[in-house]
């Protein structure tokens, strides 16, 4: 069985390969022997966006940024990855992958995944809003071979996308590719919480106002996210332990990807 290699062990890879095998010249390594950490978050981060846009070779990703007039982009992040693949071994087991390793290899599958999972009756994709090439891959698999409904959240029933929408266009193309059938949903809650949602990105009644006293909403901000979370973790724990259903605790992260770390240490 295989198992994921972790956010840590994602970083000393880079760190190592920025470190010991990296060019002298290569942008991302800076003049000190020693990689700060903050060039080793950057250079993990374009990693990972190289292979989710499925380049998983130095190669594929030096002549695809290259094609894209990106050569110093597509040399530096390039020879990171030829560092990774070389110290790999000496920190990974031969059974630890990337999560775009593994996207990459579901999309290739040849074994129908109808046939691997053949208890599914129907698929709900929801929450994202865009989608790499290998999501996309692993989508459009999916849609083939099962039943599958999409939501996605809009503040207007039109295309194409404008406006706030706009943060949606990635994922509403893909759907529109793969001719989902559209059906618009209008939301005819009268909650104030809803209301109130709504309203941060679409105007709101001025002649019915939403009362602050049928608002259970607090605003608190933090100096740092590891101080938000450790914050909002302990008031989840509070809440649990006086008995609140865990079903009806929501936490939203902003940014999921200058969150992630903290939420592994925290959560």
């Amino acid at each position: 069985q295989e198992a994921e290699i972790t956010q840590s062990e994602l970083y000393r890879l880079v760190e190592v390969a920025l470190e010991d095998y990296a060019e002298t010249d290569n942008p991302l390594r800076g003049d000190s022997d020693l990689t700060s950490r903050g060039r080793v978050k950057t250079a993990e981060q374009l990693l990972s966006l190289v292979r989710f846009s499925g380049l998983l070779s130095p190669d594929a990703i030096e002549s695809k940024l290259t094609d894209m007039g990106l050569p110093t982009h597509g040399q530096a992040i390039a020879d990171i990855q030829r560092g990774f693949d070389v110290v790999r071994p000496d920190i990974l087991t031969a059974d630890t992958t990337t999560r775009a390793e593994r996207y990459e290899f579901i999309a290739g599958l040849d074994t129908a995944l109808s046939e691997l999972f053949d208890s599914i009756d129907c698929i709900i994709i929801q929450g994202f809003a865009d989608f790499s090439a290998l999501d996309a891959a692993i989508i459009e698999r999916i849609v083939t071979e099962f039943p599958t409904i999409a939501i996605l959240p809009h503040q207007s029933e039109s295309l194409p996308v404008a406006g706030i929408d706009e943060a949606t266009k990635g994922a509403t193309g893909l759907f529109q590719d793969i001719d989902f059938e559209l059906q618009w949903v209008e939301q005819d809650s009268t909650e104030p919480i809803d209301r109130l949602c709504t309203q941060l990105y679409r105007p709101g009644d001025p002649e019915d106002p939403i009362s602050e006293s049928s608002l259970s909403v607090k605003w608190v901000q933090y100096e740092t996210p590891i101080q938000e979370l450790r914050s909002c973790a302990r008031k989840i724990i509070t809440q649990l332990d006086e008995g609140a259903d865990p079903a009806e605790l929501t936490v939203a992260f902003p940014g999921q990807s200058e969150y992630t770390e903290a939420i592994a240490e925290v959560f």
